[in-house]
């Protein structure tokens, strides 16, 4: 799980479905690649930390928590 990811989306009343917009992916895709049980692309990870996250490290952003 993506939980900073989560954590800096929730800090910024991002939703899934903002995400889902500006990756043009359905809102259940972007929420199974927080899940885990799908990847982001790179190019998805670039956007995303582009559009919204600029001032997080993008490597911290989308670090997967120890299992």
């Amino acid at each position: 799980m993506l939980t900073n990811l989560k954590s800096a989306m929730w800090e910024r009343h991002i939703s899934g479905r903002k995400i889902a917009e500006l990756l043009k992916i359905r809102p259940e895709t972007v929420s199974d690649k927080i899940l885990g049980k799908t990847d982001f692309t790179r190019t998805e990870m670039f956007l995303i930390h582009d559009t919204f996250f600029k001032d997080i490290d993008m490597a911290y952003l989308f670090r997967e928590k120890a299992k």
